[in-house]
């Protein structure tokens, strides 16, 4: 019995020392896998969500959509550029995580390439929040110096449409979950192990690139597929006056000249078993904004132009691809020159 609890003990230091030896070595030799280096996003005082203010990090996507850096500026956005420098004729652009360019190169988001077309500057204080936030974010670049007059709002139909006064605001996958979260549920494990882990990051990633072991893990609930994490929104007329209501306290802003209003397509238009419900919202929301007397720009038909729309985004993620951003980027390039 002594020897049986002896070797059982070795058995428990070798695993440990393995497991300490191999998350130290996964850390120092694959950045991409230290956790440390994860782009992050920091809750504020005023509920409303900021980048990790003067760093660098890396976005990365264990299922190898994407990899990419990302520089945050010294005010918490995603712009190498200082909004102290800002000046009234440029443009600002708020929005969630597409209008932050999620997996893409920051040159290729479409706030980055309308410069480019323009050949104005285009700032861009994006960052996952929902409408509520993107007023504080506006607010927050305006106490640090940004000549907001000329301002593109970016609404993300699968989560910044919602009735506002009873739901809570909507959580990005990529913040991360508090220490003190519920640990016995599967959702915040995989959380936590990302969130701290390097060998756990680099094991999905050999999960997600062997078909078998990948099938396993889907049938198992570890592994839920890209186009099953859309939400299932129901319609009602108050989630839209709702939604609607936060849009414009935030296009109203004092000292707003220009406000665009550019709508990101749900891909429950496209999925089976979402069509119906994220149809009736998109067209209730869109026609009670333009009701309202405001410039919108509605990217749906666009992107479904050429009979694939899921194509302009990632195959494993729901963001845009870089052909996603470009479209964006064309189609409202032409509705600002009509401004």
């Amino acid at each position: 019995m002594v020897r049986m609890l002896k070797f059982l003990v070795g058995l428990i230091v070798i695993a440990v020392v393995t497991i300490v030896l191999a998350e130290t070595a996964l850390r120092v030799l694959f950045d991409k896998y230290d956790p440390d280096q994860d782009l992050i996003f920091i809750t504020q005082a005023g509920g409303f969500r900021l980048g990790d203010a003067g760093t660098e990090s890396r976005h990365w996507k264990n299922t190898g959509d994407f990899d990419v850096p990302v520089l945050i500026n010294d005010a918490g956005f995603r712009d190498a550029r200082k909004l102290t420098d800002s000046s009234p004729g440029d443009w600002f652009v708020v929005g969630d995580s597409y209008g932050f360019g999620f997996g893409v190169p920051v040159e290729t988001r479409f706030s980055n390439r309308l410069e480019k077309i323009t050949g104005i500057p285009f700032y861009n204080i994006s960052i996952p929040n929902d409408l509520d936030g993107y007023l504080a974010l506006v607010q927050h670049a305006r106490r640090n110096g940004a000549e907001i007059q000329r301002l593109i709002i970016s609404v993300c139909m699968e989560n910044d449409v919602y009735l506002y006064d009873d739901a809570p605001v909507p959580a990005e996958v990529e913040v991360r979950v508090p220490e003190s979260a519920v640990l016995w549920n599967v959702h915040y494990v995989k959380h936590y192990l990302a969130d701290n882990s390097a060998l756990y990051k680099a094991t999905t990633e050999i999960v997600h690139h062997l078909p078998l072991l990948r099938t396993w893990a889907v049938e198992l609930g570890f592994i839920r597929e890209n186009l099953d994490g859309i939400p299932a929104n129901e319609f009602s007329y108050p989630v839209v006056e709702s939604s609607a209501d936060r849009a414009e306290d935030l296009a109203s802003i004092p000292g707003l000249e220009q406000v665009l209003f550019v709508i990101v397509p749900s891909r429950g238009l496209w999925v089976d078993g979402f069509r119906e419900e994220h149809e009736r919202i998109h067209i209730g929301f869109v026609e009670t904004l333009r009701k309202r007397g405001f410039e919108v720009v509605d990217l749906r038909s666009d992107f479904e132009a050429n009979g694939d729309p899921l194509s302009y985004h990632f195959e494993n993620d729901g963001h845009w691809n870089e052909a996603g951003h470009a479209l964006a980027a064309q189609v409202i390039a032409g509705r600002l020159a009509e401004l």
